[in-house]
């Protein structure tokens, strides 16, 4: 039977749930593809959100018990503990960051599906217009998923000011910075 638009499965959104349902689709046999956006992959979970923000808390922990961790040189369990600086978490985090998006592009690959860098808006209930660098796209598939992600809630008693500063400006910190509090992790 001929296939009646291009993909079984179109998700919009690079994040935990998009990537997750294409990836089964096409384990399924499914013709799928992912729509981010973003030239980072993997959502607010991977730009800002979860890995960041974890990934600097863990950064913190391990930098005073593993000084070296920004090299690869062995370390004497005896060295006085040095107060991580901001250039070393801010590379931490970063590759971190460059790791995961790679493992997510990888799993994307391996499994035939196609990712489509761009911003999807709906043309008809099968069609989205996909707007690229180089022009648009026109997408069509039997199932459309939005998993366009999430924005995070802002305390009502903080305003970002510089000084304090939101998940969504907190990356990258400033490398001057001499102290910084994470709440919320």
């Amino acid at each position: 039977m001929p296939r009646r638009n291009e993909y079984d499965l179109i998700c919009i959104g690079s994040g935990p749930a998009g990537q997750r349902a294409a990836i089964q689709a096409a384990k399924l046999g499914k013709k799928a593809a992912v729509v981010e956006k973003q030239q980072c992959i993997g959502g607010v979970c991977i730009q800002t959100g979860t890995i960041p923000s974890k990934t600097f808390r863990e950064a913190v922990r391990r930098l005073y018990t593993q000084p070296h961790l920004d090299d690869d040189t062995d370390t004497d369990v005896y060295a006085p503990r040095i107060r991580p600086t901001m250039p070393q978490l801010i590379s931490h985090v970063g590759r971190v960051i460059q790791r995961e998006m790679h493992i997510i592009s990888d799993a994307l690959g391996r499994n035939d599906v196609e990712l489509v860098h761009g911003l999807a808006s709906f043309v008809e209930p099968h069609t989205v217009r996909v707007e690229t660098v180089h022009g648009h796209r026109l997408l069509t598939a039997d199932h459309i998923l939005l998993a366009v992600g999430t924005r995070p809630s802002k305390p009502q008693s903080v305003e970002p000011d510089g000084q304090t500063v939101g998940c969504r400006t907190f990356y990258p910190v400033s490398a001057n910075s001499s102290a910084v509090l994470v709440s919320g992790c």
